[in-house]
């Protein structure tokens, strides 16, 4: 039943009723009211005499045990809170940790704005040589690739016919090297594990079956990684385990 902000030590100690006035509050009475209260209702908190060793002052009489006087009140219906001068230190902390927290935020906010102006005094710039807006450094981030390699099944592209299908670990190299002896304006590639190219490029070859694309040496369709036959029979065995 103990208050989390009382800590076990304080919990566990004894205490005169003035001392426990500063540590907390029983709803809206001091500690020392609610003890009175108890005496005079004849159901008083159980306390001690202190002996002289024990460091307390010599005017003291009564010392309680700080669990049981916040045991009495919860079990009675009221709630132990901390004093008022404590939860204005509280409030003051969190005030702090807010204003931290904003200067954090403003701070974002003015180097936000220092990129914006930037990108916008570079925008007029472009827009003069007839170029499009520049991206911002957000935009280039929130489109960020992690770095790998580029591993994957690629797509040259001629107007709007695939042309040729190919695989490979780093697709931009590859792709290059096909500019001196394939006639094609634009490509795109599909991102896949080095484990699964050989599938997925046989798979779009014998599904487009693009111009470009060497044949088997015995007329037996276009030349892949993986022919037909088997990949149809690769199929099948996933449809029977299933």
């Amino acid at each position: 039943m103990r208050p989390s902000f009382i800590p076990i030590d304080v919990y566990d100690s004894e205490f005169t009723r003035s001392q426990m006035d500063k540590m907390f509050r029983v709803s809206n009475m001091k500690v020392t009211s609610f003890i009175q209260k108890c005496e005079c209702l004849e159901n008083p908190i159980s306390h001690r005499q202190p002996k002289r060793y024990e460091g307390f002052h010599f005017s003291v009489t009564r010392v309680y045990r700080c669990s049981e006087v916040i045991d009495r009140a919860l079990l009675d219906g009221y709630e132990v809170l901390p004093t008022r001068v404590e939860e204005l230190k509280r409030s003051e902390e969190e005030l702090q940790r807010d204003v931290e927290l904003l200067r954090k935020e403003l701070s974002v906010l003015q180097n936000e704005r220092e990129d914006f102006k930037r990108t916008l005094r570079f925008d007029s710039i472009m827009s003069d040589l007839g170029l499009k807006s520049l991206y911002t450094e957000r935009e280039i981030v929130n489109s960020k690739r992690t770095y790998g390699g580029s591993s994957g099944v690629y797509f040259l592209i001629k107007g709007i016919k695939v042309i040729y299908v190919g695989q490979s670990v780093n697709v931009f190299a590859r792709i290059s090297s096909h500019v001196q002896y394939k006639d094609f304006d634009s490509y795109a590639y599909v991102s896949c594990s080095r484990d699964k190219l050989d599938i997925l490029e046989s798979l779009y070859i014998h599904t487009l079956s693009p111009p470009l694309q060497g044949k088997n040496s015995n007329g037996g369709g276009f030349s892949a990684p993986i022919n037909l036959s088997r990949l149809l029979n690769m199929g099948k065995k996933c449809l029977d385990i299933d």
